[in-house]
């Protein structure tokens, strides 16, 4: 699928959370690139959010307006109706923080 982009767009890996409803609806989501105008978000269910939504990304304590421009799968693209810079990091350090990614083990494991 084709995306029209305003701006190229940066690898990142950090972690989000989207709230919707006057806030008293959350999903977690993680930021996978990102640039001052949008973002791809990885989401479990992409077709349970609304069209519009808070994004805050706490470890660089910034939160952004969105709105979902596609969805596939479990990605989103929004663009930021705030216009304010989109936090990213280098892509070394997300390739990094992917690497120590583990799947979650169930309770019954521990």
């Amino acid at each position: 699928m084709a995306h029209n982009r305003k701006a190229d767009r940066r690898p990142s890996y950090l972690g989000g959370k989207i709230t919707y409803n006057q806030d008293l609806w959350t999903e977690d989501c993680i930021v996978r690139n990102a640039t001052r105008t949008g973002a791809k978000l990885t989401v479990k269910d992409p077709n349970k959010l609304p069209d519009h939504f808070n994004l805050s990304i706490p470890s660089k304590g910034k939160t952004f307006r969105a709105r979902i421009k596609w969805r596939e799968a479990n990605q989103i693209g929004v663009e930021f109706e705030s216009g304010e810079p989109a936090p990213v990091i280098e892509l070394a350090t997300a390739r990094h923080l992917r690497r120590k990614e583990k799947p979650a083990s169930p309770d019954w494991l521990h």
